[in-house]
């Protein structure tokens, strides 16, 4: 599977119709645009820092998922993505996976 992120999180948002605060907050796909911002911005610091972003992300076919692998040396770092206001153990279950 191949997830599709844009730099510029403005752009998409503008494509949605989202035009406020207000909007973005209630918008379905607000999670995944913030999934998109912070992987951006992952991206930017990588190629700020005169490294090669190596990512990519983690799905089996049962759903379970990992947003973000990060490959650092022969450390590959899991990052778990989240947009919601309250954090709750299940929000984590791909990283026990």
């Amino acid at each position: 599977m191949l997830k599709l992120y844009f730099y510029d999180v403005g752009m998409v948002s503008w494509l949605l119709g989202i035009r406020t605060i207000e909007q973005m907050i209630t918008h379905p796909l607000r999670g995944s645009i913030f999934e998109t911002f912070i992987i951006s911005e992952m991206i930017k610091s990588k190629l700020n820092q005169g490294e090669k972003p190596v990512f990519s992300f983690w799905r089996d076919s049962n759903g379970n998922e990992v947003d973000l692998l990060v490959e650092q040396g022969t450390l590959l770092i899991p990052v778990e993505i989240k947009s919601g206001r309250t954090l709750t153990h299940e929000a984590f279950a791909g990283l026990h996976k």
